[in-house]
């Protein structure tokens, strides 16, 4: 399936260059549509492990939510904690 991808991609920039004109180099649109393929590949791979991070750091138990949760639960835990003399 990447083959394919890549494939469409490479295909995609040398169509653009023998239409546009955008370098007079056919090697150097190969080897843009090469980098180009490779980029997106690697950005398209990547995405699940960056977006199931950025889930996980949304629900991080340093949020204020989770820290006020904590000092509700340290208050009825210990109330006579601001009693006690020291």
């Amino acid at each position: 399936m990447w083959h394919l991808f890549q494939s469409l991609v490479i295909f995609a920039v040398v169509a653009s260059n023998i239409r546009w004109h955008w370098t007079p180099n056919g090697y150097l649109a190969a080897g843009i549509g090469a980098g180009l393929a490779w980029v997106l590949t690697q950005i398209i791979n990547e995405l699940p492990q960056t977006l199931d991070g950025l889930r996980r750091r949304g629900r991080s138990p340093r949020s204020t939510a989770s820290v006020n949760e904590a000092n509700v639960r340290d208050e009825t835990i210990f109330p006579l904690r601001e009693t006690v003399p020291k």
